[in-house]
């Protein structure tokens, strides 16, 4: 009886602690880059790296954080500083080679157009074609010499998951 009583402690511990609950919720951890201009809050730790790069428009920083769920998708914030001060191009031929690279394997499911605080934005799904067809999910903000650019790449129908759409809402743009 007593080995029966400890089988079934067992087991009902073992179904409380499989079942989803704030005790048990992943806590979100941000990220705000000293100088970035911008925070957002990762579903857990992350990692971080910093380069400087040569392009064309003269020596820019790129910083890159980078979550990775359990499922293998992966979650990102990608902060681009100009050191010219400027994009170079207008912002909306900057989303267009934003979506010319997301879509090489896919295609645009959906694309908003718009302003954060008086800065131009946009939103995309991307459908990736292949083997796993994954999704991109993606949220680009210009600021003077800044591109930030969030992103999760998540298996088709994961899109729309608590921790990829709170990470996705957590963009704040912050004062520079």
């Amino acid at each position: 009886m007593r080995l029966f009583v400890r089988a079934l402690c067992l087991a009902v511990w073992a179904t409380v602690l499989a079942l989803p609950g704030p005790a048990l919720a992943q806590t979100a951890v941000e990220f705000r880059p000293a100088g970035g201009g911008f925070r957002v809050e990762f579903p857990g730790k992350f990692s971080v790296r910093t380069e400087d790069v040569n392009t064309r428009l003269g020596p820019t920083r790129v910083v890159t954080a980078e979550w990775v769920r359990a499922d293998g998708g992966k979650c990102y914030a990608v902060h681009t500083r100009h050191f010219s001060g400027d994009m170079g191009e207008d912002p909306q031929r900057t989303f267009d080679r934003l979506r010319i690279g997301r879509t090489v394997k896919g295609n645009v499911r959906s694309e908003q157009r718009f302003l954060i605080e008086n800065n131009p934005a946009q939103r995309q799904t991307v459908d990736w074609t292949g083997a796993t067809r994954p999704v991109i999910v993606a949220l680009d903000v210009v600021r003077r010499g800044d591109l930030y650019s969030i992103f999760c790449i998540v298996d088709r129908g994961q899109e729309a998951m608590p921790d990829v759409q709170g990470y996705m809402n957590s963009f704040a743009l912050l004062p520079l």
